[in-house]
């Protein structure tokens, strides 16, 4: 154990040679007792650092790192420490001065923190939220931004085996995200390498989501114990409530797909209808859209939004299924909806609701929708044909225009169930806020195959 005068001259000559934007030492006040390293995630800007505002808030000394140009820290912080084994090797040095080490990060930061788990052991905790361990592979952040792994620090699971890090302490990833979904199908050959695991029921921003739950803090303190409150408060689960391997496996694969343009993710998001996770239902929605499936996309669509509501990437998907279905009636209630919410990312959404022309376009009624009569006729001339189908599609555009006809809305629903668009006239339902809109629900929901 050192002393803090040893303390500053350590920093000094370890640290005083490397790029001032991407490494600061706060020595705050407790002396060699606990010092914190905390590695920045991507697109921090240069001379910034990730968590600074919380980190002001804890006591100990901070080390907090950045890296140039996305780099996954492979090319280290800059000045004399230009590889992430030099950079390693001099946290370690630094690290031994005090009597405590916690090793912290998100995404590219959380790659870091892992891998100075797994080398040392400094009496602390890690805390790894969203990380890599694996560099480079398809359609990763990693790759996005062009890193270059270094040698065998490209996969830290290889470079340091399935047990667990010399330094204890949790992993968390996002069970709604298609890249930790890559890293979570992969836990049954990872072992004990991530420590204890579990995932939050929201994206990549993993931290954002705990610091929205006011439980961030707790989980830099004590992760084991942060974890422990988190899922009594199901605020995290364990792996398996959120999926099984295989499913976060497809999730991964048919985004990778997608992201190739390759048609055969159209196959892989056939394959799961029914999991109810937001990310992999946003992600059928995006899929089964571009595939030219715009009922199914719309249905996907309201499924991501249900699990996950008011989420801005969710609602984007369905108001571009509606789009894309040329819904106007769908539309213009969603819009209606969209203006009551003040956050930037809901404008968004309006705004291509707006340009896509629908919301001044609702058509009239056709004259086949006036009474139940006239409906009833078509529908039967439809049915003898074996043009039920392309009929209730027809009417699932004009639902939305229904809510204060409850007797003709009521017909107009038995159509489109008639056709065995079920799932269609569910997500439409869902969409409803007409009396007696609950009841109807429930009946087609009755209707539902059961998993």
């Amino acid at each position: 154990m050192g002393h803090p005068g040893r303390i500053s001259r350590d920093v000094e000559t370890l640290f005083g040679r490397a790029d001032p934007d991407f490494v600061r030492f706060d020595p705050g006040e407790d002396g060699n007792r606990v010092l914190w390293v905390v590695a920045s995630h991507v697109n921090v800007p240069k001379g910034k650092f990730a968590q600074t505002r919380i980190f002001s808030r804890i006591r100990g000394a901070k080390l907090l790192l950045n890296c140039a140009e996305n780099s996954w820290y492979q090319v280290g912080v800059g000045g004399d420490f230009t590889s992430i084994a030099t950079l390693v090797a001099a946290v370690g040095r630094l690290s031994e001065g005090f009597q405590r080490a916690h090793f912290i990060g998100h995404s590219m930061g959380a790659y870091l923190a892992l891998a100075l788990a797994h080398s040392f052991d400094r009496g602390g905790h890690f805390l790894a939220t969203s990380p890599e361990a694996v560099l480079g592979g398809p359609a990763t952040r990693s790759q996005d931004n062009g890193v270059v792994p270094t040698g065998d620090w490209g996969d830290l699971i290889a470079r340091f085996g399935a047990a667990a890090p010399k330094t204890p302490g949790v992993t968390l990833f996002g069970a709604h995200d298609p890249v930790d979904a890559l890293f979570l199908s992969g836990l049954d050959q990872a072992g004990a390498f991530y420590g204890e695991v579990a995932v939050a029921p929201h994206h990549h921003g993993v931290t954002e989501y705990l610091t929205g739950q006011r439980h961030y803090r707790p989980f830099l303190l004590s992760p084991c114990k942060g974890l422990k409150q988190a899922r009594e408060k199901g605020w995290v689960l364990d792996c398996h409530m959120a999926g099984r391997t295989a499913q976060f496996g497809l999730f991964n694969k048919a985004y990778r797909l997608l992201r190739a343009g390759d048609s055969a993710a159209l196959d892989a998001v056939q394959a799961d209808a029914d999991w109810a996770n937001p990310g992999w239902q946003a992600l059928r929605a995006e899929v089964l859209r571009k595939a030219g499936h715009p009922e199914q996309a719309l249905v996907a669509a309201c499924s991501a939004d249900r699990a996950a509501p008011g989420r801005p990437s969710y609602l984007r998907e369905r108001a571009r299924a509606l789009v894309a279905l040329g819904d106007a009636g769908g539309a213009v209630a969603m819009a209606r909806d969209l203006r009551e919410r003040t956050h930037p990312k809901f404008r968004r959404v309006l705004v291509e609701l707006e340009a896509s022309g629908l919301l001044g376009a609702a058509p009239d009624l056709p004259d086949w929708l006036s009474s139940r009569v006239a409906l009833a006729a078509v529908r039967d001339a439809a049915a003898r044909r074996g043009g039920l189908p392309d009929l209730a599609r027809e009417v699932l555009v004009h639902l939305a225009r229904l809510e204060d006809r409850p007797d003709l809305l009521d017909a107009a629903f038995q159509v489109v169930l008639d056709a065995g668009l079920r799932r269609s006239a569910l997500a439409c339902a869902e969409r409803l806020s007409a009396p007696g809109a609950a009841g109807l629900e429930q009946r087609i929901r009755a209707l539902m195959p059961r998993a």
